[in-house]
């Protein structure tokens, strides 16, 4: 299983290194072969071996490489797009994680400290978004929806890398957001990928387990 997570590093360093260096093709052929890297995780974690809840998440991985893809681009359009493909994705890790079960507990209590700080998270953004204020704030509540189900799904039957996964996933979206709408900066990247790529290779992994 380490292949995938070397794959993903490796080209992960060089996405990074195209950031800082400026070089827009290099950065267009990196970020999705870093992408694949978890796709490769969740076939070689066996999520294509007939399971529901294997078959949600490959649709969830599936749907983050496309919005990777989109998000290359700088345009309105693309952004937009982008946003469309990892809500859907998120909206397919949420359906993974009711599958897999849920402790009703943990959903409530999570739900509800996530519903304060998406309130916060929406603040901060808002004044930023301009046009983008309906689907931002949709965003928000998706991922903070599939992070509480990520960490329900913890508590139903203990997995730290969901717990994790999804929390470092949930804060790489608060990085994108930042460098898209609030302060842009290498800053986001540099802490944002890694934090997205571990995020994305944690559930992807071991999911099933």
């Amino acid at each position: 299983m380490s292949g995938p997570w070397i794959f993903t590093a490796a080209w992960g360093l060089v996405l990074l290194f195209a950031e800082v260096r400026g070089w827009v093709n290099l950065r267009r052929v990196a970020k999705p072969l870093a992408s694949c890297g978890f796709l490769w995780a969740g076939q070689a974690a066996g999520l294509l071996d007939g399971s529901t809840v294997g078959l949600a998440v490959t649709v969830a991985l599936l749907l983050s490489f496309v919005g990777d893809v989109l998000l290359l681009a700088t345009s309105k359009r693309g952004l937009l797009l982008g946003l469309v493909a990892f809500a859907l994705a998120h909206v397919a890790f949420i359906v993974a994680f009711l599958i897999r079960g849920v402790a009703p507990g943990w959903l409530a209590a999570t739900g509800l400290i996530l519903g304060v700080v998406g309130v916060l998270v929406w603040r901060w953004l808002s004044p930023h978004v301009g046009s983008m204020r309906g689907p931002v704030l949709g965003y928000v509540v998706i991922v903070s929806a599939m992070f509480a189900g990520g960490v329900a799904s913890h508590g139903h039957a203990a997995n730290w890398a969901l717990l994790f996964g999804t929390g470092c996933f949930y804060l790489s979206d608060l990085f994108v957001a930042r460098h898209r709408f609030v302060a842009p900066g290498f800053t986001n990247k540099i802490v944002g990928q890694p934090l997205y790529y571990l995020g994305q290779l944690l559930i992807a992994s071991f999911v099933l387990s």
